[in-house]
């Protein structure tokens, strides 16, 4: 069952829809499983409309999540198909907070949110980003997203973060006072606003060299179970070698073991990918790229 445990009476064919809308992304149809996925998220709506327990409004709710992490995830895939890199950031950040969210309110276990939990983590530390802005303010209040009452005050009945009648309590920042602070840091709670989005940066062939994997049909976007970045250091053939205590060639004044001795060695970045079709998996997949200031080698193998 690829599906949630919600809604089976309201949404029989969810379960037949959720495996509709997975296979569209694992073959890359990625419009037609947004398309999927946007009309069975309007269908929920209808049946939140008309419900009248909480307990179905609710479901609702999470149901609708559900189908919100499979638009994150088509979209993130066609972006980076697209080499829209850091548009798929945005929407990987969009899928994962959407398995925050399942994560909260959803406890049965589910074959599709470990799954993708375990993918978009991984695959979430193949970037190269790791500066981000942040912004302090100063408000007057927090407003309730359902009462519109100060949610900080007794007047307001609501609970941050907790579901009512299938509307979960939001708090909106209002009127702000001044700016407290502009920072660059590492762990931020928005991970969208990365310091310089470079859609040109070299560790981004490694997700070249993947589609080129789509490609050649050895993989494909629902097949990848887990990525791991494995940093290596090896001699750099087209170095400019000297003896240790000569004069650096570069000019600096440094001899050349307190220089550029320091580039006899490029870094590579290795992919390596789990391969298996949800859980099962086959064999991995080793994807290598040679890192350096001025140069890029990459190759792909495979593992059996």
């Amino acid at each position: 069952m690829y599906g949630l445990r919600l809604l089976e009476n309201e949404l029989p064919e969810s379960q037949i829809i959720t495996q509709q809308i997975l296979k569209l992304i694992s073959s890359r149809k990625y419009d037609d499983a947004l398309k999927l996925a946007k009309e069975t998220q309007a269908a929920i709506n209808g049946i939140k409309a008309d419900a009248v327990e909480d307990s179905v409004k609710n479901n609702c709710f999470i149901y609708f999540g559900f189908f919100e992490l499979l638009s994150s995830l088509a979209s993130y895939w066609k972006c980076i198909e697209a080499e829209k890199y850091h548009d798929s950031w945005c929407n990987l950040q969009d899928a994962l907070d959407c398995l925050r969210q399942l994560k909260r309110f959803y406890k049965e276990s589910s074959i599709t949110l470990t799954f993708l939990a375990r993918q978009l983590i991984s695959v979430e530390k193949a970037y190269p980003y790791k500066h981000f802005s942040s912004c302090g303010f100063i408000l007057e209040k927090f407003e309730c997203s359902i009462c519109s009452k100060n949610m900080d005050s007794d007047e307001c009945p609501h609970i941050k973060g907790e579901l009512y009648s299938g509307v979960m309590a939001l708090a909106i920042a209002r009127k702000i006072k001044s700016i407290d602070h502009l920072a660059i840091v590492t762990n931020p709670k928005n991970k969208r606003l990365v310091l310089i989005p470079d859609d040109n940066h070299q560790q981004f062939d490694l997700f070249r060299k993947l589609i080129g994997e789509f490609n050649s049909k050895k993989c494909s976007p629902l097949s990848i179970a887990r990525v791991n970045l494995i940093e290596s250091h090896r001699p750099d053939p087209d170095h400019k070698r000297a003896p240790r205590n000569a004069p650096c060639y570069c000019g600096s004044g440094k001899k050349y073991k307190s220089c550029c001795i320091k580039s006899e060695r490029i870094t590579h970045i290795h992919m390596n990918i789990s391969i298996g079709p949800l859980f099962n998996i086959a064999h991995p997949l080793l994807i290598s790229s040679g890192i350096s200031k001025s140069k890029l080698h990459t190759h792909s193998v495979f593992k059996e």
